[in-house]
Protein backbone atom coordinates (compact mmCIF):
# COMPACT_ATOMS: atom_id res chain seq x y z
CA UNK A 1 0.00 0.00 0.00
CA UNK A 2 1.74 3.25 -0.85
CA UNK A 3 2.32 5.86 1.81
CA UNK A 4 -0.28 9.03 1.53
CA UNK A 5 0.60 12.52 2.78
CA UNK A 6 -2.00 13.78 5.11
CA UNK A 7 -2.84 17.81 5.15
CA UNK A 8 -1.69 19.80 8.03
CA UNK A 9 0.96 21.40 9.73
CA UNK A 10 4.15 20.70 11.84
CA UNK A 11 3.73 22.42 15.23
CA UNK A 12 6.54 23.25 17.40
CA UNK A 13 5.54 20.31 19.86
CA UNK A 14 6.45 18.10 16.90
CA UNK A 15 9.69 19.28 16.62
CA UNK A 16 10.72 18.84 20.52
CA UNK A 17 9.25 15.46 20.00
CA UNK A 18 11.65 14.75 17.94
CA UNK A 19 14.84 16.47 19.78
CA UNK A 20 13.50 14.54 22.71
CA UNK A 21 15.28 11.32 20.83
CA UNK A 22 18.27 13.34 20.07
CA UNK A 23 21.45 14.55 22.24
CA UNK A 24 19.44 15.69 25.40
CA UNK A 25 20.06 18.87 26.76
CA UNK A 26 24.41 18.56 26.65
CA UNK A 27 23.50 18.35 22.56
CA UNK A 28 21.66 21.84 22.72
CA UNK A 29 24.19 23.48 24.85
CA UNK A 30 27.17 22.46 22.68
CA UNK A 31 24.93 23.34 19.55
CA UNK A 32 24.09 26.88 21.31
CA UNK A 33 27.41 27.22 21.94
CA UNK A 34 28.74 26.90 19.12
CA UNK A 35 25.92 29.52 17.22
CA UNK A 36 27.48 31.94 19.89
CA UNK A 37 30.90 31.32 18.50
CA UNK A 38 29.97 31.37 14.73
CA UNK A 39 27.68 35.03 15.35
CA UNK A 40 31.33 36.59 17.65
CA UNK A 41 33.28 35.67 14.96
CA UNK A 42 31.10 36.72 12.62
CA UNK A 43 31.17 39.87 14.89
CA UNK A 44 34.66 39.99 15.11
CA UNK A 45 35.44 40.28 11.56
CA UNK A 46 33.28 42.99 10.85
CA UNK A 47 34.96 44.97 13.75
CA UNK A 48 38.58 44.10 12.42
CA UNK A 49 37.50 45.19 9.14
CA UNK A 50 36.68 48.21 10.55
CA UNK A 51 39.52 48.72 12.57
CA UNK A 52 41.43 48.32 9.59
CA UNK A 53 40.26 50.33 7.33
CA UNK A 54 40.21 53.35 9.51
CA UNK A 55 44.11 53.08 9.77
CA UNK A 56 46.38 55.44 7.58
CA UNK A 57 46.82 54.07 4.39
CA UNK A 58 50.60 53.48 5.62
CA UNK A 59 49.46 51.45 8.45
CA UNK A 60 47.09 49.80 6.28
CA UNK A 61 50.15 48.35 4.33
CA UNK A 62 51.27 46.61 7.21
CA UNK A 63 51.51 42.64 6.91
CA UNK A 64 49.52 41.84 10.69
CA UNK A 65 46.25 43.07 9.34
CA UNK A 66 45.65 40.61 5.92
CA UNK A 67 47.28 38.15 8.43
CA UNK A 68 44.87 38.46 11.56
CA UNK A 69 41.33 39.33 8.64
CA UNK A 70 42.09 35.99 6.93
CA UNK A 71 42.88 33.75 10.35
CA UNK A 72 39.20 35.19 11.31
CA UNK A 73 37.45 34.89 8.34
CA UNK A 74 39.36 31.14 8.49
CA UNK A 75 38.01 30.98 12.24
CA UNK A 76 34.48 31.76 10.78
CA UNK A 77 34.27 28.95 7.94
CA UNK A 78 35.73 26.18 10.64
CA UNK A 79 33.13 27.43 13.16
CA UNK A 80 30.11 27.17 10.58
CA UNK A 81 31.07 24.21 8.75
CA UNK A 82 31.46 23.00 12.63
CA UNK A 83 27.62 24.32 13.35
CA UNK A 84 26.28 22.81 9.92
CA UNK A 85 27.80 19.22 11.18
CA UNK A 86 26.40 19.31 14.91
CA UNK A 87 23.59 19.94 13.25
CA UNK A 88 23.40 17.67 10.95
CA UNK A 89 24.34 14.88 13.74
CA UNK A 90 21.53 15.86 15.76
CA UNK A 91 18.96 15.20 13.66
CA UNK A 92 20.36 12.32 12.51
CA UNK A 93 20.58 10.72 15.69
CA UNK A 94 17.28 11.95 16.48
CA UNK A 95 15.35 10.59 13.40
CA UNK A 96 17.45 7.25 13.78
CA UNK A 97 16.05 6.54 17.41
CA UNK A 98 12.59 7.96 16.83
CA UNK A 99 12.78 5.40 14.03
CA UNK A 100 13.84 2.35 16.30
CA UNK A 101 11.87 3.29 18.72
CA UNK A 102 8.72 2.99 16.68
CA UNK A 103 9.75 -0.47 14.92
CA UNK A 104 10.05 -2.19 18.57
Amino acid sequence: MPEQALPGKIRFKDYMELFSFGPGIFGFVVFFLICLATSLMQLANSFLLTEWTKQPLQEQQKSYYPGMFGGSILAYIVLCILRAAIIFLMVQTSTTNMHNAMSL
